[in-house]
């Protein structure tokens, strides 16, 4: 041999890369950080021989011989060890035995304080079959290296005499002095404006356990793309690599709606030409190619733009990717790289030369994965082959497969067509494309209401005259006493009917006031129930009903009605004055303003004495001094393309707050079917269209042709196309904004609830909704339409958890809906209520108006057993448009499901175009139900029709969504709840459904800080306590922090906190963020306990800062190196020893000084237990 072994130096410091490596192997040690090649040699091969010729490399190569061992709190290398000799091993012609051991080679991670970081492995099938496996640990080799190993094993295999180039010992500390300066200055001007972290979107959220188990796909597209590929690449003079990474790029732009992407590039760093080519070591490097993608752009200009950033990144890839996170800052993660989601690499599998032998090689995976996603592509001659590998804790094989689809459509489209816009490439095939577009024109079937929802309840009245219909504080009120109150009440309005205002607390005057507003052929205008402000004043001028409902005497004396009186002029009707006669009066028939599902709701204009108008009206009504018609007439109707004073809402940030109600919906597909469509969707028993189940509705006498009730005073003068009533915004995003719909609307939406349900005599539903919303009139007349009966909550009731429990128990309610904020109030009651105190008898729990965090639904189903929980969303416009069952465990947000019969709920990019699975997109609501423009005008843009010639209107919401992969529709944020840091988009209402989650906290708002330049440095948490919590911020901090970490690990951001006794709130329950007070200024230091003190000193040596101490040591300079030096000064200074994983999730410096402390304490136990 002419390779003796050269001398070794034990204790080498490891290189910046290796000790980038050893950071990496610490956190995780039980998860391979591995590469490896594999080759099925056919023929005789000479295993003796390939063993000395792998001896041979033992000698020449140190690294194949180190070990690794710390010293300082540095790694340090000893090449003095013999190294890792061959092993053969016998499977006896078991093949797939053969194929499981070559992946446990490819997984096992290395021990490297024990030596032998590289191996070489036969597996002996047959006499003329062998697996030969070569893998090594990437801290001494990477596959530029196990290239130069596969290629010297061929030599000394074929001449054990053969003569080879010198191999110098790795000691590459990358670029030094002003070549490292200059390519320090290259790195911070070219991502100035921060990481742009590209990332597929994920089927769940990241757990709080590390993990970087992964799973493959492979792939392998022929030659029909490969010769595409060829061709243009031939045409632009440019690598195959480009149109595939810029491709790559588009379709991660489409699912981040970002312009600005990045992915990390893992190239080969070896510096070209002189002795280096044959050294081992670990070369690899990991550059950030940034790149703007421009959906206006051609394919061809983005593949020329992809072109130039990655040569440029290449061309400064000798800065180590250690150094280029030091350089932008952010926080750690302990199972992935900083930085980056999402990367793409280019690989060739080195040729293995043994003569008279047939070696195929491949690379097989480790199982293991440094980020989310890796797109690894094989340039193999005309084809187009690669590999997929996905997080398995993150992403389903199904999710990787159908990137994989898209990525393929996109990438056929670009490349025969170059000049397609980027935005305007197809990511479904034309034959999924043609399916998205026949969807996209199908609302799903839904059974027409027959009658108005108070026709109903006159029905249910005859044939259930002496059934339940209102629980009210333990008495009842039963159908026949409901309806002829309501009659009595009719008969005391106004003739001339139009709208009537109702303004009476919850109870059963509240439904004798809406239920007689219907009788007298009125429509309803919803006000508050209780204190409102000027929500009520501003409604009633803007509308002039000529009627206003209150509840007694007291309440027709009181201020508002004295304004009404003075200003409007209008008639004020008290409830308990509307007495039945023995002959109830006959109403007056109301005018009626008619409007036909899908017709366009005209703009109602204020109209009245010009004396009575407030000054300064910007409604939509005439100037002051105009003409106006008296109170009580019918409104005014101004045509469509009249203008307006009043300015249309900007569609980006969406008509209102209110509109969420419930989660929304995702791009490309459709999902025009709603549930409704099919009988699948029914739950068990209940047949779509037939009456409800068992012990509900069976029971009861149904109509027979010609047995209709007679018509009561005022139903001949309200009809299905009618207005039913108008509700209000709160207000919270500027004046409130009136929303009509029709009788067809409100009963539509009201007859599915009791079809899907099974609602009918028997069941008990609340009205837990203040009076004011819409959300009240739905569960109200609920159970009213199907003979159950109606169980309003008591104001302090409704908002107290305790008391609300027991009044379920009490009341026997079988059907509750609440928003999720006030179901994680409602289940901490549950379970600290009295023993004796059984569970409610509820059998279906309804969620709307907020996202659902899974982890809730899943503690409410288990403290629910046998409760059918289901989500809603919707905004007031359309009442609701999705809902999904939940019936599995959900990690994350829980989905808003698929579409309401009769609605269509689609995702649209911004030129109306549906988007594909995956990618995000405006929620959309076209149907025959929703709404047609608001009241007085304004937001016209938010009701644009999709085409011109749309027979059906729609509803843009200003929701993002995006279709699951699984087909469900998942909200995502509103446009404005979203914000950025550190390039990652923050969803606040997933970070705030976390602190809720904490036994602390009863109630939290979040609200992003930021700096002079605009960016997000931190957020202000706004913490309502538990009673039984501490009611200090200070008190509170540290263990919602770690909270936080268990959930979102060290991909939380920086938070301070705020101890609040409440927090601002609409009048329908929903937080107000522009009430919330000014985030608190940035902690100042403060003086700290010994050992925080100490800690903090320590970190003013290293980097020569004073870190406060709610300050994460990485906003002062920290990075793993410098953390490493940090914890043996710790270690030295108490004698404690804290572990690299420990500190990464805890890097504040006050949850560090407890990770010492703690470990201090612990240390003196066993002491003084020894002694």
């Amino acid at each position: 041999m002419t390779a003796p072994r050269r001398p070794s130096t034990a204790d080498q410091p490891a290189t910046p890369a290796q000790q980038g490596l050893w950071f990496l192997h610490e956190l995780l040690p039980d998860s391979a950080l591995n590469t490896c090649f594999a080759y099925d040699v056919t023929g005789p091969l000479d295993v003796d021989a390939l063993r000395a010729a792998w001896r041979t490399l033992l000698r020449r190569h140190d690294a194949l011989r180190c070990s690794v061992r710390e010293v300082g709190g540095l790694p340090v290398l000893d090449a003095t060890g013999p190294g890792a000799d061959a092993v053969v091993v016998d499977l006896a012609g078991d093949a797939a035995a053969a194929e499981r051991r070559r992946a446990e080679i490819a997984a096992t991670p290395f021990d490297l304080a024990a030596g032998g970081p590289v191996t070489l492995t036969v597996l002996r099938v047959h006499d003329r079959r062998h697996l030969v496996v070569l893998a090594a640990h990437r801290l001494v080799a990477d596959e530029s290296s196990l290239a130069v190993l596969v290629d010297e094993l061929g030599r000394c295999y074929a001449d054990p005499g053969a003569h080879l180039p010198p191999a110098p010992r790795f000691t590459d500390r990358g670029p030094v002095g002003e070549e490292a300066a200059a390519l320090r200055r290259w790195w911070r001007a070219a991502l100035a404006a921060g990481p742009a972290p590209a990332a597929v979107p994920a089927d769940r959220v990241r757990p709080a356990e590390p993990s970087r188990a992964a799973g493959e796909i492979r792939f392998d597209w022929g030659p029909d793309l490969g010769r595409a590929l060829a061709e243009r690449s031939a045409a632009e003079g440019a690598a195959p690599e480009v149109f595939l990474l810029a491709g790559f790029l588009a379709l991660l732009s489409r699912y981040g709606g970002e312009r600005r992407v990045s992915v990390g590039h893992l190239v080969d760093a070896r510096p070209v030409g002189g002795r280096s080519e044959r050294v081992v070591g670990p070369f690899g490097n990991l550059v950030l190619v940034d790149a703007d993608v421009d959906p206006t752009a051609s394919f061809g200009d983005l593949a020329r733009h992809v072109d130039w950033r990655r040569a440029d990144a290449l061309a400064h890839r000798q800065l180590p990717y250690s150094d280029v996170v030091r350089l932008l800052g952010g926080p750690r993660s302990v199972d992935r790289i900083p930085l980056c989601d999402t990367t793409f690499a280019v690989e060739t599998v080195p040729e293995l030369w043994l003569p008279g032998l047939v070696a195929h090689g491949t690379r097989v995976g480790t199982g293991g994965l440094l980020t989310d996603v890796a797109l690894t592509v094989e340039p193999v001659g005309t084809a187009v082959r690669g590999r997929l590998e996905y997080r398995e804790n993150r992403y389903d094989a199904t999710t990787a497969a159908t990137v994989l689809a898209q990525w393929r459509t996109l990438l056929t489209a670009a490349l025969r067509h170059p000049a397609t816009p980027v935005g305007e490439l197809p990511l479904e095939t034309p034959g999924q494309a043609a399916a998205a577009v026949r969807a996209a024109d199908f609302v799903g079937g839904a059974p027409e209401p027959r009658r108005p929802v108070h026709v109903a309840v006159r029905e249910q009245a005859a044939h259930l005259p002496d059934a339940p219909a209102v629980s009210w504080q333990g008495e009842v009120v039963t159908y026949a006493e409901l309806t002829t109150r309501a009659g009595a009440l009719a008969a005391r309005l106004r003739p001339g009917g139009g709208p009537v205002a109702v303004r009476v607390p919850t109870g059963p005057e509240h439904v004798v006031a809406l239920l007689g507003a219907f009788t007298a052929g009125g429509h309803v205008v919803c006000l508050g129930g209780g204190v409102t402000g000027g929500r009520d004043r501003e409604i009633l001028a803007e509308l002039r009903p000529p009627c206003l409902v209150v509840a007694d005497a007291r309440d027709a004396a009181g201020e508002l009605a004295r304004w009404y009186r003075e200003e409007i002029g209008g008639q004020v009707v008290a409830v308990a004055d509307a007495v039945p006669d023995d002959e109830p009066h006959p109403a007056v028939p109301a005018p009626r303003l008619p409007i036909p599902p899908g017709a366009a709701l005209p703009d109602l204009i204020p109209s009245g004495p010009a004396d009575r108008n407030p000054p300064g009206n910007a409604l939509g009504g005439e100037p002051r001094g105009g003409p106006r018609s008296a109170p009580g007439s019918v409104l005014g109707v101004r045509p469509r393309d009249e203008p307006s004073d009043v300015t249309a809402d900007d569609p980006t940030t969406a008509p209102d707050d209110e509109s969420f109600a419930g989660p929304r919906s995702a791009p490309g597909s459709v999902l025009g079917v709603g549930p409704g469509g099919s009988p699948d969707s029914a739950p068990p028993g209940v047949v779509r269209g037939a009456a409800p189940r068992g012990d509900t509705a069976d029971d009861a006498p149904h109509d027979e042709p010609g047995d209709e009730p007679d018509d009561g005073p005022g139903d001949e003068a309200n009809g299905l196309d009618d207005l039913a009533y108008v509700v209000h915004t709160s207000g919270s995003t500027g004046r409130p904004k009136g929303i009509a719909h029709t009788h067809a609307s409100f009963a539509q939406f009201v007859d599915w609830v009791v079809t899907e349900l099974g609602i009918g005599p028997g069941a008990r539903v609340a009205q837990w909704s203040a009076p004011g919303y819409d959300a009240s009139l739905c569960q109200i007349f609920t159970p009213l339409v199907a003979g159950a009966t109606l169980c309003p909550v008591p104001d302090k009731v409704r908002v107290d958890p305790r008391k609300l429990v027991r009044w379920l128990v009490d009341e026997r309610v079988t059907l509750f809906e609440t928003v999720p904020s006030f179901a994680r109030q409602l289940l901490k009651a549950l379970r600290e209520r009295d023993p004796e105190l059984p569970r409610p008898a509820l059998r279906q729990l309804l969620l709307a108006g907020e996202p659902l965090p899974g982890e809730l639904a899943g503690r409410l189903r288990a403290e629910l057993p046998g409760v059918r929980l289901i989500n809603l969303y919707g905004p007031t416009e359309a009442i609701l448009a999705t809902w999904h069952d939940v019936t599995t465990p959900v990690r994350g947000m829980v989905p808003i499901g698929r579409p309401l019969p009769g609605r269509q709920v689609l995702v649209l990019d911004d030129h109306d175009r549906p988007c594909a699975p995956g990618v995000p997109g405006q929620l959309v609501i076209r149907s025959p139900y929703v709404t047609t423009g608001y009241v007085g005008g304004g937001g016209e843009r938010a009701f644009r029709r999709l085409r011109d010639d749309d027979p059906l209107p729609c509803y843009r919401t200003g929701d993002i969504g995006r279709q699951r992969w699984d087909g469900l529709l998942e909200f995502q944020d509103r446009r404005d709840a979203q914000v950025k840091f550190f390039g990652n988009r923050l969803e606040l209402t997933s970070l705030e459904a976390a602190l809720t989650d904490h036994p602390s906290v009863a109630q939290c708002a979040i609200v992003p800080v930021v700096d002079g330049d605009g960016l997000v440095v931190r957020l202000a948490a706004h913490v309502v306590p538990e009673p039984t919590a501490p009611r200090e911020a200070a008190a509170l901090a540290a263990p919602l922090r770690a909270h936080l970490r268990e959930r979102f690990g060290t991909a939380t951001p920086p938070m301070a906190f705020t101890a609040v006794a409440d927090l601002p709130r609409t009048a329908s329950g929903k937080l107000d963020r522009r009430r919330l007070p000014a985030p608190p200024a940035a902690p100042a230091v403060r003086a700290a306990e010994a050992v925080e003190s100490a800690v903090a000193a320590l970190w003013t040596e290293l980097v020569g800062t004073t870190p406060a101490p709610d300050d994460s040591l990485f906003a002062h300079g920290g990075h793993s190196l410098l953390l490493l030096h940090l914890l043996d000064r710790v270690h030295a200074r108490f004698g404690v020893r804290i572990h690299l994983r420990d500190c990464l999730a805890r890097p504040t410096v006050a949850e560090f000084a407890a990770l010492v402390a703690a470990a201090d304490v612990a240390a003196a136990r066993t002491t003084t237990n020894e002694q």
